[in-house]
């Protein structure tokens, strides 16, 4: 009878014990989320930006540029070169930039080597005219101008910016799309291979490179298929690695 009764009293209060310990795990647990869950939350719902370029229309495609005092205008045939730019995450990415750092130039020997006078910038967001785009939603695809080339015919027509005296005026320019355009025309890439490193960045993502490789062999065809076959081409050197 003794010991029973000492079991019956001294139950409950185990019960309550092992009660505030569950309840007291579940509140820490509670506190440490609600201190990090914006981290938490970022682990799994954030944009992830992923770059990709084909050598056809809409990336690479045939079009016109205009010289000239209005109402007369002059057309000269361009070639467009863009960046598909898709935001494969689970939430939008905003503010998003891309911005050329370096542009290297293959040698005789097969090297690389870096084009001095080239001065890193952004570049431009394909008919908007800006360097920020405000978002690209989760699933989306937008579009940054990575340079352009006209028919080296007009090419002494056009803004002073746009040519360069020493390359022939039968050879092709490949004009990277940069802004503000210097005025040393350090974007403008004459008859060569060349590798051009990229970093795609967001307010709310981390920057990401992207490494292209330009080839100008020069030569100009009106034809959209024959010149993005033969003519000014760019692909993609490899696909998008995190940054350090």
């Amino acid at each position: 009878m003794g010991m029973d009764s000492v079991l019956a009293v001294s139950a409950p209060s185990s019960i309550n014990e092992t009660l505030l310990v569950v309840f007291t795990g579940v509140l820490a647990v509670a506190t440490i989320l609600a201190l990090f869950q914006d981290w938490v939350r970022s682990l799994i719902w954030h944009p992830t930006l992923k770059a990709t370029i084909e050598s056809r229309p809409p990336d690479c495609h045939k079009t016109s540029a205009y010289y000239g005092v209005a109402p007369n205008y002059s057309e000269a045939p361009c070639f467009y070169y863009r960046l598909r730019v898709t935001n494969t995450g689970w939430a939008a990415a905003h503010i998003v930039e891309v911005y050329a750092t370096n542009v290297e130039r293959r040698t005789s020997t097969g090297e690389w080597q870096r084009v001095e006078r080239f001065i890193p910038q952004y570049l431009n967001w394909s008919l908007l005219e800006t360097i920020q785009l405000p978002i690209i939603p989760p699933g989306a695809s937008r579009h940054c101008d990575v340079g352009h080339v006209v028919n080296p015919k007009h090419r002494r027509n056009l803004d002073p910016i746009e040519n360069d005296e020493q390359v022939p005026e039968d050879q092709t320019l490949l004009s990277l799309d940069v802004r503000p355009r210097p005025l040393r025309r350090s974007h403008l890439l004459p008859k060569g291979e060349y590798r051009i490193t990229l970093e795609i960045a967001a307010s709310n993502a981390k920057p990401r490179t992207a490494v292209l490789f330009a080839n100008n062999p020069g030569t100009w065809h009106d034809d959209e298929a024959i010149m993005l076959r033969d003519g000014v081409s760019i692909a993609l050197g490899s696909a998008l690695t995190r940054s350090e």
